[in-house]
């Protein structure tokens, strides 16, 4: 590979790495930002219902997670 093919290849590279920066560093308040995009998302009024049965059914698969107390044995006296 010549010095040349070298630089022109070199430059290449910067330029990518230059646009792939530009798209990972976009600021938090840009609308193109994705929490901008979802944001109030389940506001709408039919939302709220899929929202609520979303919560519903996280609550019980966690519950449903949680390992079960062990039953106490009766003691003699």
């Amino acid at each position: 590979m010549t010095t040349t093919e070298f630089e022109h290849r070199l430059t290449a590279i910067e330029h990518e790495l230059a646009e792939l920066r530009s798209r990972v560093m976009i600021p938090p308040t840009s609308p193109n930002h994705w929490i901008e995009k979802i944001a109030g998302t389940f506001a709408a009024p039919d939302a709220k219902a899929a929202f609520d049965e979303a919560m519903r059914y996280g609550r019980q698969w966690r519950n449903a997670q949680r390992p079960k107390p062990h039953k106490r044995k009766a003691s003699k006296k």
